[in-house]
């Protein structure tokens, strides 16, 4: 940008006395796998990493900063340090936010616009990791049904972080005051306590609760707690005076760890917890290998006349790594969406499109970058007043809100017409059966109730969430067949004896109490059929006893073993084993598909193999199972809803599927005919 003091031909940013070109360039070695890693490119397994290596760059150089100011003024101007924060990231972010807000209202469905409101708002408030964590919603989910505006958790992180970490230093230096002491001590002390108190607390939610772990600032904060301290501490110095092949030693190992778990780790492991300590140490190695010593030279990593430049830092300080570096926010905020809007058009979320979408982002990060960032952060009117900054993005972030609220209440308005009224229903329902809970006497134990609950002739559903869509309808068969249902489901659990792990890879220990509570429970209500509905789709998710992860083979082995001897178990107690086949499972979500820009029952359809690959391999083996164990009680649920080519979405004007893996109530409600049929099959049929 021309006029700019220190612009260089390469497009270096404004050199001032503290810059560091390897910090800029391992800002491109960042930003690189994060779009990688979004635009779903094969061996970037771990890019979402490059997400701990910005926490740790920026608690070093935000503590770097505040420090200094320390040293020379003894306090900190809290609200000079916010308004240049605030310069330097509302205005981009902003802009993003409105044009995402108008293209979702062009390129996204009327059902996800109240969502993408609500998200918006957030988003300007820097409060979007903490919606997300509300909302558990999953990071790592399929991108081509994602929120255009999930990327904005980490800004909402970092923008808290400037808010509690310079009070934390101002605390630090009246406490130090106080005492008579030296601030750095007590700074070295508060940053220690932070760091371990965030570890520990990131490595128990990660297996409690692991959204909260992933979104929120507590179990993050030990990131930039870690590179604070690199910053307080002589390491940089006492690193600066190392032997030459000692600091490219250190380098050499700092980058091969940011790399390693760029290409090495995956959305299996769980995450933060111990694995982000690879990424985040890496980066610390970096910084402190890079150091400058006392008499810096031009050359990027170059430390002095007596030594050595460091060769990873001096690669860091390249020209086209400066120039990604230098645009990484702007890259930042505008690849995700430009990606997603993407897939869903073309209703794929192919790498091709992806590579496309996010490479293609960079062009709008340019644009942002040149005209937005870098106009308002260097705008000599906003330099002057710290007033007159935050008034102006007050106003800014009041006018995404506003915007905002006018988005939902278009949402409303649209969704209540008759020609929405079923994908309304549908998406409404999701995940949700009516039940007149019961607890049984002699136990305790919970369950629902449906059908004619006079009767004395009992069938009991059970299984995991796909249990949960059939129970409604299955109610209404016994109904009118003169049963009583018993349902007893609980979503991602199976009903059958096999260990399975969520997606982040934790053992839910409340599944293994809640099907010992099922088999209690066929003994006290006796029925006279059990039917069984389990999701297919847990291929990836079994492990052995020991939580060890299961070749493909062998988790269609366990898978089965299982079944058998749930089988033995539901005809010991004298019941008939029967079951429901799970339905196709789609790789988008059809309600929204059908509902959005392009939308149709022919686009929105899937062919066959599609929609049966992610189950076929438990699909397969339960078969042929229930074949070996001569279970004829079995409704098939496959030939409702694929032909030999292709799976439909609509029966007439309904939808097929609440989302893309769970039947909607309408679709089930269709079957409740054939399910009578299927209900006088068990051994006490009038």
């Amino acid at each position: 940008m021309k006029g700019e003091p220190g612009q260089t031909r390469r497009a270096r940013p404004p050199a001032t006395p503290h810059f560091r070109p390897d910090l800029n360039g391992l800002r491109a070695l960042a930003i690189v796998p994060v779009v990688a890693f979004h635009a779903g490119i094969p061996g970037f397994s771990g890019g979402f990493t490059g997400v701990d290596v910005f926490f740790a760059i920026s608690g070093f150089l935000i503590t770097s900063n505040l420090l200094r100011e320390v040293d020379r003024t003894g306090g900190l101007h809290l609200g000079a340090f916010w308004a240049a924060r605030l310069r330097r990231l509302a205005p981009a972010l902003c802009v993003m936010i409105a044009v995402t807000l108008v293209a979702g209202l062009i390129v996204l469905s009327p059902l996800e616009w109240a969502t993408l409101g609500e998200q918006s708002a957030a988003a300007a408030v820097y409060a979007s990791n903490v919606l997300f964590a509300a909302q558990s919603s999953d990071y790592f989910a399929a991108s081509i049904d994602q929120s255009p505006l999930l990327h904005t958790w980490t800004l909402g992180v970092e923008e808290q972080f400037y808010i509690f970490w310079p009070l934390l230093i101002v605390t630090a230096c009246v406490l130090a005051r106080r005492r008579g002491v030296s601030p750095r001590g007590v700074i070295v002390t508060a940053f220690a306590v932070t760091l371990v108190a965030s570890f520990v607390l990131s490595l128990w939610l990660t297996d409690a609760r692991p959204t909260w772990a992933f979104y929120l600032l507590p179990t993050r904060a030990w990131e930039f707690a870690a590179a604070g301290l690199v910053a307080v501490l002589p390491l940089g110095r006492l690193a600066a005076r190392l032997a030459p092949l000692q600091r490219q030693t250190l380098s050499l190992v700092g980058l091969v760890l940011v790399l390693g778990a760029v290409f090495l780790l995956n959305n299996r492991i769980p995450f933060p917890g111990f694995a982000a300590i690879v990424p985040v140490l890496g980066t610390l190695l970096l910084i402190v290998a890079g150091t400058p010593g006392d008499r810096p030279s031009d050359r990027p990593g170059d430390q002095g006349p007596d030594s050595q430049p460091v060769l990873v830092s001096h690669l860091l300080g390249a020209g086209p790594l400066q120039w990604i570096g230098s645009r990484s926010y702007s890259w930042y905020l505008w690849h995700w969406p430009a990606i997603v809007f993407a897939f869903v058009l073309l209703r794929t979320d192919s790498a091709v499109v992806g590579s496309v979408a996010g490479i293609g982002s960079l062009i709008l990060a340019s644009a942002s970058y040149a005209f937005v960032e870098q106009r308002v952060r260097f705008n000599t009117r906003l330099l002057g007043s710290v007033r007159l900054t935050v008034a102006s993005m007050a106003v800014s972030a009041a006018v995404i809100v506003a915007l905002s609220g006018g988005v939902a209440m278009i949402a409303g308005a649209s969704t209540t017409s008759a020609t929405f009224a079923p994908y309304q229903a549908a998406v409404v329902a999701r995940g949700v059966s009516t039940c007149a809970e019961r607890t049984t006497e002699a136990s305790g134990i919970r369950y629902c109730e449906d059908g004619d609950a006079s009767s004395k002739k009992t069938v009991m559903l059970v299984g995991d969430s796909h249990a949960g869509m059939w129970q409604n309808a299955l109610g209404a068969a016994a109904q009118a067949e003169g049963y009583r249902l018993v349902t007893r489901w609980l979503s991602a659990c199976p009903a059958i004896p096999v260990a399975v792990v969520n997606a982040q890879g934790v053992h839910d220990p409340a599944c293994t109490q809640f099907r010992t509570g099922t088999v209690r429970l066929m003994g006290e209500v006796k029925p006279q059929m059990v039917v069984i509905v389990n999701a297919n789709s847990y291929v990836g998710r079994i492990v052995d006893g020991s939580g060890q992860s299961l070749e493909t083979t062998a988790q269609a082995h366990s898978w089965a073993a299982a079944y058998s001897e749930f089988v033995a178990q539901i005809r010991g107690f004298g019941a008939l084993a029967s079951s429901i086949e799970d339905n196709p499972q789609l790789s988008f979500d059809p309600v929204l598909c059908l509902t959005r820009a392009l939308g149709s029952e022919a686009r929105c359809s899937s062919d066959r193999g599609s929609a049966l690959a992610t189950t076929r391999v438990l699909r397969t083996a339960e078969a042929v199972e229930v074949e070996a164990l001569h279970m004829t009680a079995r409704f098939a649920t496959v030939p409702l809803i694929c032909g030999s080519e292709s799976c439909r979405v609509l029966a007439g004007t309904e939808p097929i599927f609440a989302d893309q893996g769970h039947l909607s109530a309408a679709f089930t409600r269709l079957q409740v005919p054939d399910l009578r049929l299927f209900l006088r099959r068990t051994p006490n049929a009038q």
